[in-house]
């Protein structure tokens, strides 16, 4: 059993929000002559409580079935501010019906995988084990997303592993970068930390818990994800062992969020300084822009596609290469929540030549945005594809990201309709949605040696 945190979102490859595998549902003769199955396609219920139910079969050994839950940081109310980690890290204690010693033996002696994780948009709970065991294994998932006991005594034991996570942050740049753009960047809930404030350590009480459950976690604002696991099983199995509360839930405005800019900075002595630049992207929900500008990601570069390689091939890359001396990581940025999000790009260089190295970037960033063309939008598209057929490979993260969008959108594209979504996409679209980077408002967070690095206004 474990509790997470999703991806940095420097890594985390957002394009594969908006697909899922269907293959057709049919036997196929394998190379000993023996007939073997295929996957089915996907299946998407949404009950008449509201509650999303998507699954497909494909004959997996593991059965993982995901609850996601729109319940993110960004929906933490301000006297509360962190109690989604609090509520990650609670996950697998005491419920109503089962102790977490009994939750922790039962699950491990079958090799079964519990995970709590959680982004700005959600928090998700993902069991993954042996298909055989899986009904059986059910209900303690069940127990933990919806029987939550939240024993006083047993927060108190959380407590040193809230405080190793937000220490790490402390020591990890890429983190603090990316904290620090939000809060430059937004007002409101998409501000809010991945993190629990380190005032806030330990002030979340029972009753606190037990209420931002009981707001969050109803049948509008959940969706259910599995893979190789039988559809209408899962639809059985949540009507009798999950009670999820009907409605759309209390959540106030504090939620709502606005990209307004602004800049952050973080002076440390580290010689190596990190540096984002951003404007206002698309959210999951506005879905020719949010794909537009995926397309335009693949054409700056998202970093090295060659293992170990110095990535220096992308525009971004080459246009840094022209002035570095010495080594830098250049990526483009792209994270998409539900309604909104931020695209730009993210440096890693020597301090004394991020002036610099800033400037080029950004510059490439303007001037690859007047000059897309068909032969840029036929290679994004291929980049873009390829990309998401091998997402598909890895289970886990194909999981994750069909829950993500089924939570944020209430549907799931399959590879199928999102090659033709990605096909129906034009250069004009991509140069509409760019231009909205080019022309509105900046955010920037920097953190490192800031004496070369320069202010968002000098890199007008």
């Amino acid at each position: 059993m474990s509790s997470k945190l999703s991806k940095p979102a420097t890594l985390r490859s957002l394009h594969g929000r908006l697909y899922s595998s269907a293959a057709a549902h049919k036997t196929a003769e394998g190379h000993d002559g023996h007939k073997k199955l295929q996957a089915q396609k996907l299946k998407s219920t949404t009950l008449p409580n509201g509650l999303v139910i998507a699954t497909q079969e494909n004959y997996s050994p593991i059965a993982r079935l995901g609850i996601f839950v729109r319940a993110g940081s960004r929906y933490e109310p301000p006297e509360a501010l962190g109690i989604t980690h609090c509520l990650r890290n609670a996950a697998g204690l005491a419920t109503q019906n089962s102790t977490a010693f009994g939750i922790t033996r039962n699950l491990e002696e079958v090799g079964a995988h519990l995970s709590a994780t959680s982004s700005r948009d959600h928090l998700s709970y993902i069991l993954e084990v042996n298909r055989d065991d899986f009904a059986d294994k059910l209900s303690y998932l069940a127990d933990v997303v919806t029987r939550p006991a939240f024993k006083p005594w047993e927060l108190v034991d959380t407590l040193s592993r809230t405080k190793t996570d937000v220490a790490l942050v402390k020591e990890n740049p890429q983190l603090q970068l990316i904290e620090k753009l939000h809060k430059a960047a937004f007002r409101g809930g998409l501000a809010n930390s991945l993190f629990m404030p380190k005032y806030m350590i330990g002030k979340h009480r029972h009753a606190d818990l037990v209420q931002f459950v009981k707001n969050n976690f109803v049948t509008n604002r959940i969706a259910v994800v599995g893979l190789g696991v039988d559809h209408d099983q899962i639809i059985e199995a949540i009507e009798k062992k999950f009670n999820f509360a009907s409605g759309a839930g209390d959540v106030t405005k504090h939620a709502e969020s606005k990209f307004i800019g602004g800049e952050l900075r973080k002076n440390n002595s580290s010689d190596i300084t990190y540096a984002a630049v951003v404007a206002e992207g698309a959210g999951l929900r506005s879905q020719k822009d949010a794909l537009a500008l995926m397309l335009f990601q693949q054409h700056l570069g998202t970093g090295p596609r060659v293992r170990y390689s110095t990535g220096t091939s992308s525009r971004l890359s080459k246009a840094a290469a022209k002035v570095a001396e010495e080594p830098f990581a250049v990526s483009s940025l792209n994270i998409s929540y539900a309604d909104t999000g931020v695209f730009g790009v993210t440096l890693a260089g020597h301090a004394k030549e991020m002036h610099k190295l800033l400037k080029a970037v950004t510059s490439q960033l303007r001037e690859c945005a007047k000059s897309f063309s068909e032969t840029d939008l036929k290679a994004a598209k291929n980049a873009l594809k390829s990309g998401i057929f091998m997402s598909t490979e890895s289970q886990s993260n194909l999981l994750e990201e069909m829950g993500a969008q089924a939570v944020a959108t209430g549907q799931i594209f399959s590879t199928g309709d999102v090659e033709k979504l990605i096909d129906a996409i034009t250069v004009n679209d991509v140069t509409s949605a760019t231009a909205k980077i080019v022309k509105g408002k900046g955010a920037m967070s920097a953190v490192g040696k800031l004496y070369n690095t320069p202010y968002l206004e000098d890199l007008a």
